[in-house]
């Protein structure tokens, strides 16, 4: 099913797929799909797609900052698959984070690591229809790495993308990324939007032609 958001920019279409289809086609432009053309997509069992398609209609921060990271994900594989990228994405992101932290990682370092990590986890709210709002609850760094782990493993090889255990466990291990992350801003004193704004501007650097390149160094 098809439909078409409105924000004082632009139209986007906007292309709702099924479980099936996470499975057999590829959402991309770039690649052979099953799927029709569209600007955007996101899943038939989303959890809280509303939310999250309202961040691009009102162009909120997150909306602007969603709509940058679309534009230089890969999209080569199915969606099961992209899930499985985005919480390997996490999971390293988040220990670069805090080894950078024991080790001394230079203030640069610091921004770019901690907005890897915010571009994952925004694509990961993407690809399961997630609100885009932080939403912490404690900070749990290994707890929270096993959940993401159980997550990529059912989605991508188990065929559960959407089973009510996957979704339990993506949606405890959402609570533990974000709290991890309210707590990385605050020990580097980083604003929220100067990370977004330093990832738009990397991402836009490696990726120059608005798609992802994977030939990026």
């Amino acid at each position: 099913m098809r439909k078409l958001i409105t924000t004082d920019d632009n139209i986007y279409s906007f292309y709702i797929f099924s479980r099936d289809e996470a499975y057999n086609s590829f959402p991309s432009k770039l690649a052979y799909s099953d799927l029709p053309e569209s600007d955007l997509y996101t899943p038939a069992y989303g959890i809280n797609t509303d939310a999250m398609v309202n961040h691009i209609i009102y162009q909120t921060a997150w909306g602007k900052y969603l709509l940058s990271c679309i534009s230089t994900w890969n999209t080569k594989y199915p969606v099961a698959f992209q899930v499985s990228n985005a919480v390997h994405g996490i999971i390293g992101e988040l220990m670069e984070n805090y080894d950078g932290l024991m080790v001394g990682a230079s203030d640069e370092d610091k921004i770019s690591e901690l907005g890897d990590l915010l571009y994952y986890r925004t694509i990961l709210c993407y690809l399961y229809g997630i609100d885009l709002e932080f939403a912490p609850t404690t900070v749990e760094l290994y707890r929270c790495i096993s959940l993401l782990s159980d997550v990529g493993k059912k989605a991508a090889f188990h065929d559960k993308i959407d089973a009510t255990k996957t979704i339990d466990r993506l949606m405890h291990a959402m609570g533990y990324i974000d709290a991890l992350i309210i707590d990385l801003l605050s020990i580097t004193e980083l604003q929220l939007d100067e990370v977004m704004q330093y990832n738009m501007h990397k991402l836009s650097n490696r990726h120059s032609e608005g798609k992802f390149n994977p030939n990026y160094t």
